[in-house]
């Protein structure tokens, strides 16, 4: 059921009445309530006596999701409630945040409330830990044997997947260090990529290397130099593995819709519904327990203790 949208000073006064004595906010409606509902049922059986609520940016008046959260992080550290001790009963907030790239153009709160994915989103935790073929499988209704011969070696779809966009990410990032308004941005999909999904065309490409270049003449940035720097920052992390700090996980379902509509045409009713299912089919497989989750688990673990200390 959709909660009812309210005024910050509303939701505070909502979280305060509750009976819950740990808040996690989150960004997205869709994956990361999901995502981090799992992540708290993990922890949960260790403090069972805590109660607990996850809430969405969508819940609290604003534009953007993560800018609404932060102002909320913002105004609680001001006033010196994100620990609050009231009528014998402690209540703690956190944050849990898509990381995007702000560990490249600022804006990062460091806060022991505040906690950032290690890619891009919630998504690329799926897409790199996840059993993908499998989930496919699932949305498809065809047997795992048969995506898997298809798609083969799950790493390397991804990695290609990253390849085939990697100029769509330099630009996007350099479009983002710009400023550059309604232009090419990470909730975009590729526009410089034939038919999205294809080879790179180069006249699209220098199109949007025109509008961002034109954008920076109105600066006083070197658009060159700049370039140049994102340039060595997308081939340093590319060649260290680690794209998936940059490449937005929310494209991995659309790429994998495409690729599956070639893989299964007889499927193409099933292959429309792999953008909305895969990451909700790829979340009940996965365990929260696991390595990859250890971080995010440790963070969370904090708050559950903070609370009954």
């Amino acid at each position: 059921m959709t909660r009812l949208q309210r005024p910050q000073s509303s939701f505070l006064r909502m979280m305060q009445m509750s009976e819950n004595q740990l808040w996690i906010l989150v960004e997205g409606k869709e994956v990361d309530g999901h995502f981090y509902g799992l992540l708290a049922e993990s922890i949960e059986p260790d403090f069972p006596e805590v109660k607990y609520e996850i809430a969405t940016a969508a819940e609290i008046t604003g534009s953007g999701g993560k800018s609404v959260l932060l102002a909320l992080h913002d105004h609680l550290r001001s006033t010196k409630r994100l620990v609050s001790d009231l009528s014998g009963k402690r209540t703690t907030t956190c944050f849990f945040l898509d990381k995007d790239i702000d560990d490249l153009i600022g804006g990062r709160r460091r806060s022991m409330h505040v906690t950032y994915t290690d890619g891009y989103s919630v998504e690329n935790y799926l897409f790199e830990h996840g059993d993908v073929a499998r989930a496919l499988a699932s949305v498809l209704a065809v047997p795992s044997l048969k995506v898997k011969s298809v798609m083969g070696d799950q790493k390397k779809w991804r990695v290609d997947a990253q390849e085939n966009w990697r100029h769509w990410v330099t630009l996007c990032i350099l479009s983002c260090r710009l400023e550059v308004p309604n232009l090419h941005t990470f909730s975009r999909h590729s526009m410089i990529n034939h038919n999205r999904f294809g080879p790179v065309d180069q006249r699209s490409y220098d199109e949007v290397v025109q509008q961002a270049e034109s954008h920076a003449k109105d600066t006083d940035v070197d658009f060159e130099a700049m370039k140049a720097r994102i340039v060595q920052i997308v081939q340093r992390l590319y060649d260290r593995g680690q794209a998936d700090r940059i490449f937005n996980g929310k494209w991995y379902p659309y790429i994998l819709e495409h690729h599956a509509s070639t893989w299964f045409p007889q499927r193409r009713k099933r292959t429309k519904l792999v953008p909305s299912s895969i990451c909700s089919v790829l979340m009940h497989g996965s365990n929260f327990r696991a390595p990859w989750a250890k971080r995010l688990r440790e963070r969370l673990t904090y708050h559950f203790r903070l609370v009954t200390l």
